[in-house]
């Protein structure tokens, strides 16, 4: 930095020299401390993605990340949280829930799993690479079905996740009235009334981007209930 300083005196003098090295001593120090910050972020990812693995292996378990159950008869406020609960029940897979983490650490997709050394994304991926794993018998539930069948039960599950689920997302969080009762149900409990409206207003501008992207909330709330009774 010395050295720097004297070069930069010489050429632009002693004030400019000085703005020009403080500037930059500026700068490195906030790239330092930025990957400092990465590497110690990452570190802790790592400790705590290997105590998941800690505790799978120990109690023989697959670990369903996602956030808590919310007070409501349905198992769980995410369609595909409940769906994966719901396969794991009827299957008898040990599982246990967890929502320390309840987003994967880089899709940011809800529910991912940990089985052992294996960390995996996306309730239809999830539900897939059972069917590929000898431990769990090649667990497969369309095993019986014919080529037919299986063509109507993906148009079925295409119906509901691609097209039914905006719906749902619309009537969730992008309706002021129906907004306020979701808060209250889901988040509220396990984040407070002051957290759960602050986070309720962030995950309400990410879902109503999302929805005017797929087109939904480009038609009137008439034409997005009258897609969903179809």
């Amino acid at each position: 930095m010395a050295f720097l300083w004297r070069k930069t005196k010489e050429k632009y003098g002693n004030e400019k020299s000085t703005a020009i090295v403080a500037l930059l001593a500026i700068g490195m120090t906030t790239v330092s401390g930025f990957m400092l910050l990465k590497y110690y972020k990452k570190r802790a990812l790592q400790r705590q993605l290997e105590q998941f693995v800690k505790e799978s292996t120990a109690e023989n378990k697959v670990i369903v990340h996602a956030l808590p159950r919310w007070q409501f008869p349905s198992a769980h406020a995410s369609p595909f949280v409940a769906k994966l609960i719901a396969y794991l029940e009827y299957n008898k897979i040990a599982y246990r829930e967890e929502g320390t983490m309840s987003q994967h650490f880089e899709t940011n997709k809800m529910p991912w799993i940990t089985y052992k050394n294996v960390h995996l994304p996306d309730s239809n991926l999830i539900i897939e690479w059972f069917a590929t794993q000898r431990e769990f018998h090649h667990l497969n539930m369309d095993a019986h079905l014919s080529e037919q069948q299986l063509a109507i039960s993906t148009a079925f599950k295409s119906m509901f996740e691609d097209g039914f689920y905006p719906i749902v997302i619309y009537r969730r969080w992008a309706v002021d009235n129906n907004r306020e009762i979701y808060r209250k149900l889901f988040l509220a409990p396990f984040l407070g009334e002051v957290v759960s409206r602050i986070v309720m207003n962030l995950v309400s501008k990410k879902m109503k981007q999302m929805l005017w992207l797929n087109g939904t909330t480009r038609l009137t709330e008439e034409e997005i209930y009258g897609k969903g009774q179809q």
